[in-house]
């Protein structure tokens, strides 16, 4: 029998002494009863929430509210966050429209923060489906996009959003932005919030310094596709806007609105790919 196949083997038909069985079952009950099995989480459920470690007594306090933040670049939502918790709240984060509109069905929200251009589903898309959920007909939406156009802000306001803030949002905006809808459970000790940040996020960087090899992958290949390459001026735009690298924001700025305004050559394409490249590297 050594080393033959076994054919139509089946093994239903072993059956396990009965004292084996019995030791078998004392030992694994009490680890399932202690570590039941959990629910998988598909691609377009929920994510776990972030909460507030720690509140800043200069800052006014939203401790007790929830927001959701809808946004496929992992910098930016970040970004987000992080000022979203230094203010109190309680943060779901969502990287496709998908997974922020099931988020939003079984949350209750007292704002949601949405990107125009997700991967999945456009910010505008996402506004009118959102108006549609009974529960959140009536929550402010912000939108925030990196794109300056008044046509664009047109848009998003027209499906409903409340208020479009362009990228990168400071702290101090994003704070005058939400107290338009929500009142803080308690004001700042010290009216020392600005629009301007003080200095540079180390996480935020570190992100920034993580993508920028994807980037630049990007950028060398020779790109027929000016949508896609459009999209990836416009995410590496905002990715460096929160990290305030602004070389870089400025030259992926350059490109993208070129792109958009359908105003280059090949040869003028290529000098910008170049230049971008360069601040880069």
């Amino acid at each position: 029998m050594r080393g033959r196949p076994l054919n139509n083997f089946d093994w239903a038909q072993i059956t396990l002494p009965l004292f084996i069985r019995q030791r078998a079952l004392q030992t694994l009950l009490p680890r399932i009863a202690q570590h039941p099995p959990q629910s998988r989480q598909t691609k377009n459920s929920p994510a776990k929430p972030t909460h507030a470690s720690s509140l800043n007594p200069n800052l006014p306090s939203f401790l007790g509210r929830t927001a959701l933040v809808i946004d496929d670049d992992r910098i930016y939502q970040a970004h987000l966050m992080s000022l979203l918790t230094q203010i109190g709240m309680t943060v779901y984060p969502a990287a496709e429209g998908k997974t922020g509109l099931n988020t939003a069905e079984q949350t209750d929200l007292d704002i949601i923060l949405t990107d125009m251009h997700l991967p999945d589903i456009l910010g505008t898309g996402i506004v009118r489906m959102l108006r549609k959920q009974e529960r959140h007909k009536d929550t402010p939406i912000i939108a925030i996009t990196a794109n300056v156009q008044t046509q664009v802000h047109q848009s998003l306001l027209g499906a409903g959003a409340d208020m479009v803030l362009t990228k990168p949002t400071s702290l101090g905006e994003l704070i005058n932005a939400i107290s338009q809808f929500l009142q803080p459970i308690a004001p700042a000790l010290t009216q020392t919030v600005t629009g301007d940040s003080p200095e540079p996020d180390r996480v935020l960087n570190a992100l920034l310094c993580d993508e920028l090899p994807i980037y630049y992958r990007g950028l060398s290949l020779p790109q027929d596709d000016l949508v896609a390459l459009w999209q990836l001026a416009h995410k590496l735009r905002g990715a460096a806007a929160c990290s305030q690298a602004k070389k870089i924001q400025a030259y992926a700025g350059e490109l993208e609105d070129s792109l958009l305004g359908n105003t280059l050559d090949e040869t003028r394409l290529a000098q910008l790919k170049t230049v971008l490249l360069q601040a880069i590297e």
